[in-house]
């Protein structure tokens, strides 16, 4: 019997080429199924939510400004000038006595005070510090330089939500000396905390 071998070879390697082309052609069920699609996409929606979650930034609201509005009432003021001091003879015209309004607001990142006052000692501006302790001290300056009226200083205490304390003014001459009892009491914001803001934050 005489073989052909090329024959034969060659229906070999087409059998092979068969083979493989088949294989190939065959579809991945892990690929192409509709659950495993399906499961694929919830997987990636649920790392996109979590890392939306994640990049999320914090809400800070921050420090809140805090108004106070109140009264003074101004008395009669006195001096005790030390003896090696020339004398002083104050006067007492009826100026700067009685009843006035005050009001003033506290910044929340910096404890700087800002405000006004009327009334018995004139129209005059509020500037001043929340400090430790919850202690506001500040000085009272002419709404008009020019009008010789009273100028001073304030010094007041936090309780809860009210700062009650002590102005002492004069006039320009300094031959009028008036002290104001005052209280003044949150009307807008928070009531600051008992210590000033950090000396980096002002």
């Amino acid at each position: 019997m005489i073989l052909r071998l090329p024959s034969l070879v060659a229906g070999v390697l087409l059998a092979g080429v068969l083979a493989a082309s088949l294989g190939c052609s065959r579809p991945d069920a892990s690929s192409s199924s509709p659950a495993a699609a399906s499961a694929t996409g919830v997987a990636s929606g649920a790392k996109g939510a979590a890392s939306a979650v994640v990049a999320a930034p914090p809400v800070d609201a921050g420090p809140v400004d805090t108004s106070f509005e109140g009264t003074y009432a101004a008395a009669i003021g006195s001096l005790t000038p030390s003896p090696d001091a020339p004398k002083w003879s104050g006067e007492d015209a009826g100026d700067g006595l009685g009843p006035g309004t005050l009001g003033f607001r506290i910044d929340g990142a910096t404890g700087r005070v800002h405000g006004k006052s009327d009334g018995a000692l004139g129209p005059a501006m509020i500037n001043g510090q929340l400090g430790d302790g919850g202690v506001v001290t500040f000085t009272l300056l002419r709404a008009d330089p020019s009008d010789g009226g009273f100028t001073g200083i304030g010094y007041g205490v936090r309780s809860g939500s009210t700062f009650t304390g002590t102005i002492h003014a004069s006039t320009a001459r300094g031959n009028v000396l008036r002290e104001a009892t005052f209280s003044v009491t949150t009307t807008t914001g928070t009531t600051p905390p008992n210590t000033a803001a950090p000396a980096s934050a002002k």
